[in-house]
């Protein structure tokens, strides 16, 4: 059997790529693997950025290695994995979360994600102007003590875009870009397109 294909869908908070990922799993024409966001189930609170990196960065991957060891289906799908994994912990340094001094942890652990970023055949990246997302987030709690406030979700929209660019640049991943502003439905219909075209040309 094929080793299943492994695509990340990605984005700012509030940029609409769960909106198209919930319309996406009704029509793409493959056995279906969905796996959420790892700090779904985290033991490790985001104010503790570091050892919630440490953690979220191991925890993703030992998920892609097993479900890609004992899934049936064709394609995975991770919500947030490993390029959202790399602009989260750029905009913890960039935010000043991490300190100097734990700067060589920091480095190392953007290492151990870039050495499985080949995990993922394809990354979905849903790009949201941060005027739009702004808006989008303006009447949403977040929950009591959460980082995701507006100054944190700025350099957090900054440091995907320059991961995505960084990593498209040195042709370190298969990204596909969509713009978060458009029509979902039209949106997942193009993604999906895409999705079929790439897994194809993959399995030849």
């Amino acid at each position: 059997m094929d080793k299943p294909f492994v695509i990340e869908f990605a984005g700012p908070p509030k940029s609409g790529k769960t909106t198209i990922l919930e319309r996406i799993k009704y029509c793409i024409p493959f056995t279906l693997s969905i796996k959420n966001e790892v700090s779904f189930s985290s033991p490790v609170e985001k104010k503790k950025p570091l050892k919630y990196m440490e953690w979220s960065a191991n925890e993703l991957i030992n998920r892609i290695i097993t479900e890609e060891e004992i899934t049936r289906k064709q394609v995975i799908i991770i919500d947030c994995g490993i390029a959202s994994q790399l602009a989260l912990l750029d905009a913890f340094e960039k935010s000043g979360r991490i300190a100097l001094s734990d700067m060589g942890l920091s480095d190392l652990i953007r290492k151990h994600l870039l050495m499985n970023l080949q995990r993922e055949d394809m990354i979905v990246y849903v790009r949201i102007n941060f005027s739009k997302e702004a808006d989008r987030i303006k009447n949403y709690k977040f929950p009591k003590g959460s980082i995701m406030n507006e100054p944190f979700l700025q350099v957090f929209n900054e440091s995907y875009e320059e991961v995505m660019r960084s990593l498209k640049k040195k042709g370190m991943a298969e990204i596909l870009e969509v713009d978060g502003e458009l029509d979902p439905e039209k949106n997942a219909e193009m993604v999906n397109k895409e999705i079929i075209k790439l897994y194809k040309k993959k399995r030849k």
